[in-house]
């Protein structure tokens, strides 16, 4: 029995994931939307951060003179958070003090925390109300007095509560009897919504960043597509390569001219049959002059006498020169300087204040 043995086809389809480029018109239609959407979320942004400063709650009272006092029970919405925390709503309370009788002492403004508001018959509003007068109170309710208040003026107390069911009272303390020519108003605006608007106002303007760095993107896509770069010309790439070799090159020679002398103004070029004064476009070309061409003279033919030798003095230990530059003269004031390895620097010297120095072209 022949079994055939059937190999699996290994041929499998490799495909990598090819880069989908885009066109002109879809560039531009992508920086189009990006562009769209930084205003789109600038303007939202914009527009929930003028309502977080709008308050949404608001209430009005006036002082009866007859008790010298105002309540009035107010319900806070907002996060159920426990305590004195970023979550507490704003409560800013508006005192308009129109007119006032002369024994009126201060004006006290009580935000108490109560299940039935200002309906409560229990004593617990008195009760809280003596404890914020003795600073035993704890949050989230609030206390306020205005010392010594004056006609004619608005006074603005800025408190933050809890979500919760709340009694706000208003009381004129007075010294007399009566409250006859009490004129005082309260207006209590409340901003539930500040926190959750802010948050959001934020994150549409974190959107609009993001937006702005995408159209960014978008914009130097589109403007590498419509305007391309331009290759240098070959005159650019010649004028290029030639100053850089200048560049490695160095110095080529000394100037054409001969320096001025001192206290004496440059003169122009050479009139015409007239030798230039200028130093030699090039260093020295030859070797110096050859040695001695002959052997030196005879010397004594016999040994020195006694008194010769008494006389003679042991030489000092020779003492090796010192290797220094050699300025070279090439006439007109022109000096090459010769480095002790026999080398020639590349720049021209003259002689200033007897110095040596690099000659530099005078200013045009």
């Amino acid at each position: 029995m022949s079994e055939q043995l059937q190999e699996a086809p290994a041929t499998e389809d490799s495909e990598e994931d090819k880069v989908v480029e885009l066109t002109i018109e879809e560039r531009q239609a992508a920086l189009k939307k990006a562009r769209w959407n930084v205003f789109l979320y600038l303007g939202l942004a914009a527009l929930l951060f003028g309502f977080a400063l709008y308050p949404f709650m608001s209430t009005a009272m006036d002082v009866d003179e007859g008790v010298g006092s105002a309540d009035k029970s107010i319900t806070v919405w907002g996060l159920p958070l426990a305590g004195e925390d970023f979550t507490d709503i704003p409560v800013e309370v508006d005192i308009v003090v129109q007119s006032l009788p002369t024994d009126v002492t201060s004006i006290e403004v009580f935000i108490i925390e109560n299940s039935k508001g200002c309906d409560a018959t229990d004593g617990s509003i008195s009760d809280t109300m003596t404890k914020l007068q003795s600073g035993e109170s704890e949050h989230p309710n609030n206390y306020h007095i205005i010392e010594r208040p004056v006609e004619s003026e608005t006074y603005s107390v800025d408190m933050n509560i809890d979500p919760g069911i709340y009694c706000v009272r208003v009381v004129v303390d007075s010294t007399g009897s009566g409250f006859n020519g009490i004129n005082v108003k309260a207006d209590v605006s409340l901003y539930p919504t500040q926190l959750p608007l802010a948050i959001f106002a934020t994150l549409c303007l974190l959107m609009s960043g993001f937006a702005f760095i995408g159209a960014q993107k978008h914009g130097k896509h589109v403007k590498s597509l419509v305007e391309p770069k331009k290759d240098p010309s070959i005159e650019d790439s010649v004028l290029a390569q030639t100053s850089s070799a200048r560049i490695a090159a160095g110095p080529s020679g000394p100037p054409t001219r001969g320096p001025p002398k001192r206290n004496q103004p440059a003169t122009g070029p050479p009139k015409r049959n007239q030798p230039a004064t200028g130093p030699p476009a090039r260093g020295p070309t030859g070797p110096p002059a050859p040695g001695p061409t002959g052997p030196p003279a005879s010397g004594p033919t016999g040994p020195p006498s006694q008194e010769e030798s008494a006389l003679q003095v042991t030489p000092a230990p020779a003492v090796e020169p010192v290797l220094e530059d050699v300025y070279e003269d090439q006439g007109n004031g022109w000096y090459f300087r010769k480095f002790p390895d026999g080398t020639y620097d590349q720049r021209v010297y003259v002689v200033r204040d007897g110095t040596y120095v690099p000659h530099e072209e005078p200013n045009a």
